[in-house]
């Protein structure tokens, strides 16, 4: 019984060997297929950033050309900056060209009228002296030279009134003409910086046309590249991934192969140990047939033996070996207890309905023995030797 049930636990322990490897290749199998996906999304991702790359390198060629257009602005900007600020500075001049001719104007007629005051005063001091001179006689030739004097006093004022409106009417004359010349002159160069500017546009249009073609084109090229990159690199992972996926199934293949032809081998050794187990099984049948009807392998009494050495008791029994453990002997004072216990299990498989009967039966034998001296329960020994079980109980 003991070897049946060691082969069991053996064919079990192989069934559980096997169930690991199983596992074992069941969890490499998965890794396989997690290490592909893993392939495939990482090709994805390597895809998604070349394209990025792309659209990037494009955004950056759009954004240097927008730079170039904007530094061309602020250079016509500055131009034109330039060209206001001499504008003004021609203004400035203008204002004191101007400045200076009605200060010159000014000064012109006060100058006519200090002159003129002079002349009148130089008369009136002559015709106070006629006057001293001439007395009373000389009144009515005085108010006709007073006459004469007013006459060109007026004539001088008007002459003076008439220069300074000529004066007055050139100044304006003079003015017009240099402002008619300066906003002439503004004017051209307006204009001429205007075509120049409109030329500069224009040209830096072109250019930038140009390069707009040339990135376009460029683009393009980059994208067809690009796309051919991308089918050859999907050939390739293609190809690659079939590759691993055929290995792989061989390799499958040839594991389960060998798996089989282990599960076989050891289908055999099992077909062969079961053999062998249920030979010596019948071997074991027929030896405990033999002992069932063996009267020493049937005993249901206990017939010890005692004996009273110097310093212990000896107590001896007749019992099958497999037997020897299940006898127990204690000592109490002057009292030696001996007990057997007998336990018996049994299972019966039927192979057709595929049931188990399970039985079990125990019993249990005692002999108490009295002596005239005290035992020490705490040092007996046993033994055992030539069919017969031996006590040492020692003496207290």
């Amino acid at each position: 019984m003991k070897v049946s049930e060691q082969k069991n636990l053996e064919i079990k322990q192989m069934d559980q060997v096997l169930k690991r490897l199983q596992k074992n290749k069941q969890r490499q199998i998965q890794g396989e297929a997690n290490q592909i996906e893993n392939l495939k999304k990482f090709y994805k991702s390597q895809k998604e950033e070349v394209r990025f790359k792309g659209e990037e390198e494009v955004l950056n060629q759009r954004i240097a050309a927008d730079t170039t257009l904007m530094k061309s602005v602020d250079e016509q900007q500055e131009k034109l900056n330039t060209y206001l600020g001499r504008l003004k500075v021609e203004e400035q001049k203008l204002d004191e060209q101007k400045r200076l001719l009605d200060k010159e104007k000014s000064e012109s007629l006060a100058a006519a009228e200090r002159t003129l005051q002079a002349q009148i005063k130089e008369k009136m001091t002559a015709q106070k002296d006629l006057q001293v001179e001439l007395g009373e006689k000389g009144q009515e030739a005085m108010a006709q030279i007073r006459q004469e004097q007013q006459n060109e006093a007026t004539v001088l004022r008007a002459q003076s009134i008439e220069n300074q409106n000529n004066l007055q009417t050139t100044a304006d004359l003079k003015l017009k003409r240099d402002s008619a010349s300066l906003e002439e002159q503004r004017t051209i160069k307006k204009n001429t910086q205007l075509r120049d500017m409109a030329l500069e546009q224009r040209a830096h249009q072109d250019k930038l046309r140009v390069l707009n073609r040339q990135t376009d084109h460029e683009m393009r090229d980059k994208q067809l590249l690009h796309q051919k990159q991308l089918a050859q690199e999907d050939a390739n992972f293609t190809a690659t991934l079939t590759g691993q996926r055929q290995a792989f199934e061989q390799k499958y293949q040839s594991m389960m192969e060998n798996h089989q032809k282990v599960l076989n081998r050891l289908q055999s050794q099992m077909d062969i140990e079961l053999k062998t187990l249920s030979k010596e099984n019948s071997s074991l049948k027929s030896d405990y047939q033999s002992k069932v009807n063996d009267p020493f392998y049937r005993q249901d009494t206990l017939s010890p033996t005692l004996l009273d050495q110097k310093d212990h008791y000896l107590v001896s029994l007749k019992i099958p070996e497999y037997e020897s453990d299940d006898v127990h002997v204690n000592a109490n004072k002057r009292t030696i207890e001996i007990n057997l216990v007998r336990s018996y299990k049994g299972n019966h498989h039927d192979p057709e309905s595929g049931s188990t009967n399970r039985t079990s039966r125990s019993e249990s034998f005692s002999k108490s023995l009295k002596v005239a001296d005290i035992l020490d329960d705490r040092g007996i020994t046993q033994s055992y030797h030539d069919g017969m079980l031996h006590f040492k109980i020692p003496k207290a």
